[in-house]
Formats: structure tokens, C-alpha cells, sequence
């Protein structure tokens, strides 16, 4: 077991204060061997533009032995679990965090909150991301 973080916003999320140099050189002195940078989805008022997250393809996987995800901190948008993540960006990314925020999705009771997400899960949006297994193995090992 080694110390990690899926879920992190760089300045592109306009409430954070950490660039993706910082978070590595924190991670280093922290002793974390992998993060995620996870910022918010597009339909988000403050987030990046849907190429951020299509442009993360260049990052290095690894950086002075730090592991780095290219995620993202997708909005349910209804109850029908459609997310602002699709096409391209998929293809660039590693990891999908799905939930609410209320500027997207504004918040309903208990019943209709647990509907839409279970609805996200079977759309099972994380399949369309992977691609085939070949490039699974080649994600996989860069890491190594």
C-alpha cells in the first residue's frame, strides 16, 4: 500500500490554488506515489473549457517517480445520469468522478438524488473511456 489522492483541483477549477508543478512537488515531499487531477466538468460555472481535459493526453505519466492521473469531477446533469463528459474527452482520461453540484444539478430530495445516480452507474460511463485492452496495458504500464 502506498499513499494516494484521486481527487484534486488545479487553479483551471477557479476555486483552487495549486497548479499540476505544485501538486508534484507536494506529492514528492509528502511521500503520495499517485494523484488524480480531477477538476470540474465544463457544465461546472468555474470550470475549464472541455479541451483542458482532452489536452491532458500530453501530461507525462510519471514525473520524478510521482504517478499522475488525468481525471475529471464530472456533473450529473439530470436523472436520466447524463454527465458533461463525452467524445474526446473520454479518450483522454483515466478517471471519472461523477456527483452533484448545484449550480448543474440542483438538489431534490433523497429518492431523486439516489435515482440519477444510479442512473450515471448503469450508463456505465467509465467503459467508454478505457478503449480496448491494448491501450488499458499501455496506460497501465507507464505507470511502471
Amino acid at each position: 500500500m502506498y499513499p494516494v489522492d484521486l481527487h484534486m483541483h488545479t487553479v483551471a477549477s477557479t476555486h483552487a490554488y495549486s497548479t499540476l508543478s505544485d501538486y508534484i512537488a507536494e506529492a514528492k515531499r509528502k511521500g503520495i506515489k499517485l494523484f488524480a487531477i480531477t477538476d470540474h466538468g465544463p457544465d461546472m460555472e468555474d470550470a475549464p473549457h472541455h479541451w483542458h481535459f482532452i489536452n491532458m493526453r500530453i501530461w507525462p505519466r510519471l514525473v520524478d517517480g510521482v504517478g499522475i492521473l488525468r481525471g475529471i469531477e464530472a456533473n450529473i446533469k439530470n436523472i436520466n445520469g447524463e454527465i458533461d463528459c463525452s467524445g474526446k474527452m473520454f479518450d483522454s482520461l483515466d478517471l471519472i468522478i461523477a456527483g452533484f453540484h448545484e449550480p448543474v444539478f440542483a438538489p431534490h430530495d433523497k429518492e431523486t438524488n439516489t435515482q440519477a445516480m444510479i442512473a450515471t452507474i448503469d450508463r456505465d460511463h467509465r467503459q467508454r473511456q478505457g478503449g480496448d485492452d491494448r491501450d488499458h496495458r499501455q496506460r497501465q504500464g507507464a505507470y511502471n
